[in-house]
């Protein structure tokens, strides 16, 4: 076994052999799910892919702080194994956001720190998350020591589509592909903030170029896929995205987060009003325990 190895190290000693990266990860995966460890046990890591910017610091166990603040477009997720403490006493809440781009724009604009209620942070794994990823957000979404034993809400902004919900699943439930890996991984107390069917324009000028598509086949077998889970049932935990499921099936539609983020007043504006109904209850709520 290699020490302390990232799984591209593997990859690159024998190409050939493995022929891209996606094999080695699956049969790091495979090995972990057969001997009933976590992936972290065998000491191979997966690549950061994860990007953070907020009102947080962290203490590496060498000594060396790192300021998530100071970069304005993000810096990897680092590796919670390295972490000895998180400074979140300043953070009010935690926006998970699907997609890159749309974190450049909110990062770029500064949101975590303008928005009323609080200083906040944003996270994104550029569509699904990976493990060093969801482990990061794990870590500051319970009270513990290395976070101050502080519990920020978490709220998730994803395309109103079944990958959307795939994606928020994730986060919430875990990966269908690594149930090895779930119980230390999974942050069920996160709650979906949108894109939901209420965000998308009935009116006649919405249309493909403000982010409003037909499902693919795909689309609709994932989504019939999707309502065949558990927690998805009619009296599942999620039965909100079941309704929402029904909808998209419906009405043969999906939306990408462009299509609240392209209106008028911009997506800051519908973040702060969707979210200050959601955020103060909590922030209150966090007070009181």
């Amino acid at each position: 076994m290699l020490m302390g190895s990232a799984s591209s190290d593997i990859y690159y000693k024998d190409p050939t052999l493995f022929l891209n990266q996606g094999v080695v990860d699956r049969c790091v995966d495979d090995i972990a799910c057969t001997l009933g460890i976590q992936r972290a046990s065998l000491n191979v890591v997966a690549a950061a892919k994860g990007l953070i910017v907020g009102a947080i610091t962290a203490e590496r166990k060498d000594g060396s702080m790192i300021d998530f603040a100071c970069e304005s477009e993000g810096q990897l997720v680092p590796d919670v194994r390295e972490i000895r403490t998180v400074d979140v006493m300043e953070l009010k809440w935690i926006l998970i956001i699907e997609k890159e781009a749309t974190f450049r724009s909110l990062a770029a604009s500064a949101f975590w720190k303008t928005y009323k209620p609080g200083k906040g942070l944003l996270l994104t794994a550029k569509g699904y998350p990976d493990i060093s990823t969801r482990a990061y957000l794990r870590l500051l979404s319970e009270q513990q020591p290395k976070s101050g034993f502080a519990k920020p809400p978490i709220y998730a902004l994803v395309d109103f589509d079944p990958d959307g919900l795939g994606i928020l699943s994730t986060y919430k439930y875990g990966s269908i592909a690594m149930p090895h890996e779930n119980s230390h991984l999974n942050v069920p107390g996160i709650r979906w903030i949108g894109v939901k069917s209420n965000d998308i324009c009935s009116d006649s000028e919405t249309s493909e170029e403000q982010g409003l598509l037909r499902l693919t086949a795909r689309d609709r077998a994932k989504a019939v896929k999707m309502l065949e889970r558990e927690i998805v049932a009619e009296e599942g935990l999620e039965r909100e995205w079941r309704h929402e499921l029904q909808i998209m099936l419906m009405l043969n539609v999906k939306a990408e987060i462009q299509i609240v983020s392209e209106r008028e007043d911009g997506l800051g504006k519908w973040l702060e009003k969707e979210m200050t109904d959601e955020i103060c209850p909590a922030i209150a709520e966090t007070l009181i325990h």
